[in-house]
C-alpha cells in the first residue's frame, strides 16, 4: 500500500513458503501485478482458488476491507488482472 513493491514481491513470496494463506497469497498478488509479474500473480490466483476462497473482486468493493474506497477499487482491479473472478 505504500508503493514498496519490490520489498512487499520479496516478504511476501517468503511468506507463502512457509504458509500460503489467502491474506499472505493476496499481498503476494498485489505485489506482483504492481510489478508486472502477471504471470506469477495468475498462478498464485489459481492457489487462493485451490484453497476454497470464493471470494469475488466486486465484494471488495461493496464491503470493502480498507476504509479508503479508492483503495478498495484498486485492490480489486488488481485482483481482476491476477485472475479474480468479477
Amino acid at each position: 500500500m505504500k508503493g514498496q513493491y519490490e520489498e512487499g514481491f520479496a516478504l511476501a513470496a517468503r511468506a507463502i513458503q512457509f504458509r500460503p494463506t489467502q491474506w499472505s497469497l493476496g499481498a503476494y498478488i498485489i505485489n506482483a501485478v504492481s510489478l508486472g509479474h502477471i504471470d506469477q500473480a495468475r498462478e498464485a490466483m489459481k492457489k487462493v482458488a485451490n484453497n476454497g476462497s470464493r471470494l469475488e473482486s466486486f465484494q471488495i468493493c461493496q464491503n470493502p476491507i480498507l476504509r479508503d474506497p479508492d483503495l478498495n477499487e484498486r485492490i480489486a482491479g488488481i485482483l481482476r488482472v491476477a485472475g479474480m473472478p468479477e
